[in-house]
This record gives C-alpha cells, structure tokens and sequence, in this order.
C-alpha cells in the first residue's frame, strides 16, 4: 500500500492542475449581411435571348463581271444612298455599247429602205403596174426590218444597263462593312460577288424567338383587344439587357412576327425595334429582350445571390430574432437580372441573409449586418417594386 501511495497522490496533483485550466471560449457569431424583406406587386416579365441587326440590311453584290478597278469608299464609313462605292472596268461594255449602237443604226436604216420600197410599190401595185408579190415581198421585208430594229434598241438597253453597272452606289444610307473584295480582282463571274454589306443602324433591330405556348397566351390577350389597345400594348413595350448586365436607355416597339411557327423549334420568329441615336448597337451584338406579361401580386423580390438552388427547389436563409439562422423552402417561378421572385415561403418584415450564406449552416447563431444593395442592382430598381398599371395578371 505504502508503494502505491505516492503515485496517487501524483495523479490527484495532475488532476486538480488540470481542473484549473479554463475551457477556450466559443468562437463570435459569423458576421453575415441580411435584408427586411417586404411584399409588393412585382412585374412579371417574359425573356428572350436575340441578335441584333440593322433595321436595313443590303448586300452589295457585282452584277457585270470584270475587273474591280477601285473603291471609293472607306471600310466602316457612313455612306449615303447613292454614293458611288465601287468600280468595275467599263471599257469592255463601253465597247458593246459602241458596237450594239452601231447595229441599231444599220438595222433602222434596213427599216427605212424597207419602208421607203413599200411607199412606192403600194401605188404601182394598185394600178397593176407590178405583181402584187412585189408588195407583199416588201410588207414582210418592212417587218422583219422593225423587228430587227426592236431587237437592236433591246441590245442597246442591255448594253446600256450592264454599263451602268459598272458603277456600283449605295441603295440605302447605312454603315458600310469592310470590302470583301479588293481592287485589281475579278468579280462576277458566274454569281455576283459579295463587295460589301450596308446596314442602317438607327433604328437598330433584335430578332427572337417566342415560345408557343408564350404565343398563344399573347394571342388570347390581343384577342379581346381593340387595334388601337394593341398597338399601344406593344409601343414601348420592350426593354433591352445587353451582354455586360446593362440595361439599354431606349424603349423598344414591336415590328412584326414572322408569318407562321417553325416545325422544328416550336417557336414563332419575332423582330423589335429600338432607336439608336448613338449609333452604339451593331448588328450581330447578343441581347435579352424583356416583355412586360403581367403581374404578381403579393410577391417578394430578392438578389439571386440570397437564394440557394438544388435540383428545381429554392431554399433561403431566415435569421430570426435571436440571431439564429433557420433555412426555408420557398417558391421561385421566374427571374430576371440579378433578382429572383418569391411567391411563398416567405413573410414580410423577415430577414434573409444576401452576403455569407455559403458560410453558414442551419441554426448556428449569426451577427447580422444591414446589406446595401449596389446602386445597379435590379433589386434596388424602383420598377421591381411597383406593379404596372395596366398590365393584366398571369403566370
């Protein structure tokens, strides 16, 4: 007993030591951004992805073939309808020119000694001075001499015409792209050649596609309609996001929908035109289209970044009043920029968190910051939050 005796009493000196040590206190509360989230009618608008092009778009092809003999105009200048652009070497139509000229002149004077034979055989032929033959012999050389004549006028127009196209003018005003052919080239032969392409830019266009089931919902609501309330549905109905996020300053109005539905696709092609004083859209840009279709009511509307996405569910991060975070299923069915609508699962005057939210996990306490949305984004838009007017509401 007495062995053991010192080595209990070292294991009672260890634990009491280590009963003094304090324990490491908790970490703090993760520092998160959240926002108050409040209910409004929020527009409901319908997207679509499309392609810029000029409002006028002209190739400018060769429509004689020869040499190209020069350019008058530069690559990516504004040119006026009518203004010379290229030249092909005319001295080879001028010369059938010359030559089909030189036809006609014989061919009238055929005509002419052919009418002149017809004047004086016609009396001697009524008096039976000569056969009648005679005459009939010189009525049917008097027309083959006018047909001749028709013939040689119509090679004179020709000649004319392919001359004429040796010089090659804008049929519209517009942009002029780069030459695709240059001086010193042979053009023409066999299909007219691409020279260039014009397109006027302002108005600028952007083509879509619409959805058949979107179409048919449009057609339903034009449908009780009058003309006067449908071209004023469509009158500055559209807007225009461009490729870096920003939304374009100029209204868009609708131009046409393409006659029937493409079999393929089951889409309906359709055009929008948008002014472009500045001439800053270029054809061939990508560009989402917005469609104003109705409204929700009673809806909420939150940054994208404040909503987790997992195979078609939406979940959002509350914070409650103790600071504690609880995650929630919510209801999504539509998007639009950088800011998603909420039609349930969510309460007004709750909190949501927008920045940190991949950093926490179901009922860890937080210490919520205010978040201040940048002044671009959609969520902070005074249009997300107000209902239009006169927009009827769908889904």
């Amino acid at each position: 007993m007495r062995t053991h005796l010192p080595l209990y009493l070292a294991a009672l000196a260890a634990a009491a030591v280590a009963s003094c040590k304090k324990e490491p206190p908790p970490p703090p509360p993760l520092d998160v951004q959240v926002m108050t989230v409040e209910q409004s009618n929020v527009p409901l608008y319908a997207e679509y992805t499309g392609q810029t092009r000029g409002s006028v778009e002209l190739e400018v092809r060769a429509r004689v073939e020869g040499i190209l003999q020069k350019q008058h105009y530069k690559d990516g200048s504004e040119v006026k309808k009518g203004e010379l652009l290229f030249t092909i070497d005319p001295a080879n139509y001028q010369a059938k020119l010359t030559q089909a000229q030189s036809q006609m002149a014989e061919a009238q004077a055929t005509l002419t000694r052919a009418t002149n034979d017809v004047n004086r055989f016609r009396p001697l032929a009524e008096k039976k001075a000569i056969p009648q033959q005679t005459l009939d012999n010189a009525l049917s050389a008097e027309e083959a001499a006018q047909a001749g004549v028709a013939a040689a006028k119509a090679n004179v127009d020709q000649t004319r015409l392919d001359l004429s196209y040796t010089r090659i003018s804008a049929e519209a005003s517009g942009l002029a792209g780069k030459a695709e052919v240059l001086p010193g080239n042979f053009v023409g032969r066999g299909e007219p050649t691409l020279l260039t392409r014009i397109s006027q830019l302002d108005p600028i266009r952007v083509r879509f596609s619409v959805p058949e089931q979107e179409m048919i919902r449009i057609q339903r609501e034009l449908g009780v309609m009058t003309q006067e309330q449908r071209k004023a549905r469509f009158s500055g109905a559209f807007e225009m996001e461009l490729a870096d996020g920003s939304r374009y300053p100029q209204k868009g109005d609708l131009v046409f929908g393409d006659r029937q539905v493409d079999p393929n696709t089951g889409t309906l092609l359709v055009e929008v035109e948008f002014p472009n004083p500045g001439r800053t859209m270029r054809p061939g840009q990508f560009a989402r289209v917005r469609f104003l279709k109705g409204a929700l009511d009673s809806a909420i509307v939150v940054p994208q970044r404040a909503v987790r996405e997992l195979q078609g569910t939406f979940r959002v991060a509350v914070v409650d009043d103790s600071n504690r975070v609880f995650f929630r299923q919510v209801e999504s069915p539509s998007a639009f920029g950088s800011v998603r609508v909420i039609t349930t699962g969510l309460k007004s005057g709750e909190r949501i968190i927008v920045e940190g939210l991949q950093r926490v996990r179901d009922s860890v306490v937080v210490n919520p910051k205010p978040w201040t949305p940048p002044p671009d984004s959609a969520a902070a838009r005074p249009d997300t939050a107000k209902a239009p007017a006169a927009a009827p509401a769908t889904n």
